[in-house]
């Protein structure tokens, strides 16, 4: 196992994200993939990073699942992805500099830093 998939891996379980999905965050991270097809490890590392992002916003496995069907049916105009990913890391990014009022992200590997905002 690479050392990208090894490192996606132990992200997705920190987050309690299963294979399906997995499987719904490489259909929104990556507009071209094809189902079945074996992704490198430059994708994988942009899987892994719409993980950490998705995992900061606090979205349980279920949830995500909901609000990306959401986006699929409210943004019909093939453009959701653009959408989607606007708004979850300005979530994201609200929560990551608020650590004191959310908690880490459970992809967080400093717990440290909640220290700095107490």
């Amino acid at each position: 196992m690479s050392t990208a998939r090894a490192h996606l891996r132990a992200l997705a379980a920190a987050a309690g994200y299963d294979r399906e999905t997995l499987e719904l965050i490489v259909d929104a991270a990556l507009p071209k993939y094809i189902p079945g097809e074996r992704l490198d490890d430059t994708l994988i590392g942009h899987v892994a990073t719409a993980v950490e992002v998705l995992a900061q916003c606090g979205y349980t496995a279920d949830e995500l699942a909901e609000i990306i069907v959401s986006y699929r049916l409210r943004f019909r105009d093939g453009r959701w992805r653009g959408r989607f990913w606007h708004y979850q890391l300005r979530a994201a990014t609200l929560r990551f500099n608020q650590p004191r009022v959310y908690g880490l992200s459970p992809c967080e590997s400093d717990p440290a830093r909640l220290a700095d905002f107490s």
